[in-house]
Order: structure tokens, then sequence, then C-alpha cells
């Protein structure tokens, strides 16, 4: 299940991290992330009022040259250009003077941060505060999974006013090539079960779906039994893979639907579906381990 809203995105650390280039890294911690209200009007002159009122209250210069850019890769340009002539951030220069006075310090940071929470509200998503300027780019739109996760089978599931972004499935991202490859139906299944980078492989099963991965391969059954309800359970393996992938093949009771679940490498010796089941309900799980009582499924009971 996926959601087609688009929602304001909000960076945390790693996956900027994985987003900017390596010698850009250092700087993150100056850089502050702020959550797009959507009902937020873009407005210049509002911003750099909002900058401008915060640099009095702390008593830092306010004479700075304001550059707004459209994307976060205009963003990040624009802050690598400054970061070779002024390394050093005003409010890092206003913070470092009052060190010696703790209570003054938490004084600074409470008005900086406090002020500037008015941009959640304008619209800005990553800004950096450097001696001379004052560097501002706008939040992108988000589509995301239902696990809120960055995610589209359609386009970009990060992008910009200017068309600037990036391709995710189920939180995992993709170069355009690749993308557009797996959603033309290009990667047989056989070819996404070797595909080297995991994180990119578990995203494309899930995203294909292990049952049209059933049709395309012809699984090994390794054990089958039958349910309190009559239906077949199988446990399945694929072998021709860099693992083995094993998959618990069953009705849902709730829905009458089959369902494939993957399970555990080690399931396709020595344990049976009935097991595999269990293993899907990790507190019957974790006591099944304990004490080898068969535990009673509702629709059992």
């Amino acid at each position: 299940m996926t959601l087609s809203k688009k929602i304001p995105y909000q960076i945390n650390q790693p996956t900027m991290t994985n987003l900017i280039k390596p010698h850009v890294r250092a700087q993150i911690e100056r850089i502050r992330i702020a959550t797009l209200n959507p009902m937020a009007v873009w407005d210049d002159k509002k911003i750099k009022a909002v900058f401008i009122r915060t640099f009095r209250a702390i008593g830092v210069d306010e004479n700075k040259k304001f550059i707004f850019v459209k994307s976060y890769k205009e963003y990040f340009s624009a802050r690598d250009s400054a970061l070779d002539s002024a390394l050093d951030s005003a409010l890092d220069s206003a913070l470092d003077s009052a060190l010696e006075n703790s209570a003054q310090h938490t004084e600074i940071t409470k008005k900086f941060y406090g002020n500037l929470s008015e941009l959640t509200e304008l619209g800005v998503g990553i800004y950096a505060v450097l001696t001379d300027s004052v560097i501002i780019a706008p939040c992108p739109q988000m589509q995301v999974d239902a696990k809120l996760r960055a995610h589209s089978l359609t386009g970009k599931a990060i992008e910009w006013s200017d068309g600037e972004g990036y391709y995710f499935i189920h939180g995992v991202r993709f170069d355009e090539s690749l993308f557009k490859l797996f959603m033309d139906n290009q990667i047989p299944a056989k070819q996404i079960l070797l595909h080297k980078n995991q994180d990119q492989k578990r995203a494309m099963v899930l995203a294909m779906g292990l049952k049209r991965i059933m049709e395309e391969l012809s699984p090994r059954v390794v054990a089958q039994q039958v349910d309190s309800c009559g239906n077949n359970m199988r446990l399945l393996t694929i072998d021709d893979s860099d693992e083995t992938i094993v998959i618990y093949e069953a009705v849902a009771p709730a829905k009458n639907e089959r369902i494939f679940l993957r399970v555990p490498p080690t399931f396709a010796k020595d344990r049976t579906p009935q097991e595999a089941k269990i293993w899907t309900f990790a507190p019957m799980w974790e006591k099944y381990q304990k004490t080898g009582k068969q535990p009673i499924f509702a629709e059992e009971a």
C-alpha cells in the first residue's frame, strides 16, 4: 500500500549526508532544517525580515547578502563557493564569544532558533548563515509509502519547484537510469534477485511483489502442510541468486487471498510451513522457541 499524496519533506541528518558531496558533510551541523507548512506562501521580503530581526536580537551584523536559490543542488553549490572564503558562520562567532558564560550561550541559542521558527510558516527548507551572506532554499515536495518513506513509482519522490529531485522506492534512492529500467519492466525478476545493492534489491522486490516474482521464476517446494482451515501452506525457495530466498505461501483467512511472505533462509532446512506462520508473529515465535508449544491462532479457536 502506498500513499499518492505529496507532503512537505523534512530531511534528517543521515538522509542529507547521503545526498551531498563528502567534503560538504563536515558542515552539516551548521545547516538547520525546517518543515514546510502546506499553506505557506514564499515571500523573500518576509523571510529576509525574520533573519534581520533575529540578527538584531542576538547582536549579529545584519548587513549580509541574501541568496535565494530554487533547489538543494543550487543551495550546496552556493554554499560550497561561500565556504571557500568563509568557513565560520556568524552564529558560530556569536556563540563562541559567549562560551565563557553558559547562561548567555543558552540564551543566544534560544533567541536564534526561537525567532527562526517562523521560517517554517514561510516554506524555508534549509539555510546557512555565513559571515557575509545567508543562503536560503525552499522545501521540496515528497511522496511517501504507507511507512512514510520517500517513495514513488511514477517519478521523483522528492522534487523541488525547478524540477531538481531524487528517485526513491520504499525509502531507497535510485539513479534515474535504474529507476526507469525498473518501471519500464526491463529488469527481469532473476536479475533483480542478483542485484548487488541489497537495499535496492529489497526495494524492487517489495515494489514488484513476491507474487509476480513467483510467477516469473519457478521456485522449488521444500515443505508443505494443510492449515486448520484446509488451505495449503508451502515453503518455497529460489536458489539461483546471491542468497537463498525462502518464501512462506499461504492463504490469509481474513481476506481469503494467497500471501507470499519472506522468511529467514534457515527455514529452507528443518522448518515447517506452520513454523514459518508462527515466525511472522514475533511474540508467538519468541514464546514458541522457549516452550516448543504450538500457539493457537484466532481462526483456529
